[in-house]
């Protein structure tokens, strides 16, 4: 679902979209709706805005000032900051494995302790991560089934 309204006329509808369960993502050129209800990511990739179903993300990664969202079918830059992606979606199986990462726990292929209490973390797409000794007890704690 792809949906782009021009800036020109959105500004007297923006509060009935609200009030009917719609997001309004401000980006500098458009306002683009997606339902709410369906807690779709917005990523954007080469001007090409596109939905995201969270649960197909594999890993979430923070570069400068920018964040990119890992899936499957690509990589797209999205508006969270880490610390909002993880409030949001820790319920589907996110949890913050460095400063800059977090991973989908549904994605992990296996895990290879490294010295000084560190992991490596092979992923389906077989990307290595690493969890580091300050986010190693939430991650153990998330692959385990408990809830951070």
């Amino acid at each position: 679902m792809r949906i782009k309204i021009l800036t020109q006329s959105i500004d007297k509808d923006i509060e009935t979209l609200k009030s009917n369960n719609y997001a309004i993502v401000n980006d500098k050129e458009t306002h683009i709706l997606i339902d709410a209800s369906k807690k779709q990511l917005i990523g954007k990739k080469n001007d090409t805005i596109t939905p995201i179903d969270p649960t197909n993300v594999v890993y979430v990664e923070s570069f400068g000032n920018d964040i990119f969202c890992h899936t499957l079918q690509g990589t797209y830059k999205i508006e969270h900051r880490l610390y909002q992606y993880i409030e949001k979606y820790s319920n589907l199986g996110f949890v913050q494995i460095n400063k800059s990462y977090v991973l989908n726990i549904n994605f992990i292929k296996s895990i290879y302790p490294l010295i000084n209490m560190r992991y490596i973390v092979k992923l389906t797409n077989d990307k290595e991560l690493l969890v580091t000794r300050t986010y190693l007890k939430a991650f153990k704690l998330k692959i385990k089934g408990g809830k951070l």
